[in-house]
């Protein structure tokens, strides 16, 4: 039961940070992948980078009533920790 804690907890870290959000990992991977042009522009975006990551996870939930977080994480989270547990 504590091992399956873990791995949730850890696949929801995992998942969470190839978000591509500035200040994530994932924003690093999308520049990484995206054309020179595409990815160019995409950098900008950095400067704004934790108001946009402060904007998804607590101003949009409170405003709305509605975690766009929860339909990311969500599914991904869940199909992995059944195919490393087989919980679920």
């Amino acid at each position: 039961m504590f091992l399956t804690g873990a791995v949730y907890l850890n696949c929801i870290l995992g998942v969470f940070n190839l978000i591509p959000i500035p200040p994530l990992d994932g924003f690093k991977v999308a520049l990484g992948i995206l054309p020179d042009d595409l990815a160019h522009e995409y950098a900008k975006l950095d400067r704004y980078g934790v108001g946009i990551l402060m904007l998804v996870l607590f101003a949009i939930p409170f405003l709305t009533g509605y975690s766009p977080l929860a339909d990311i994480l969500g599914p991904s989270v869940g199909w992995l920790v059944r195919r490393f547990t087989g919980v679920g």
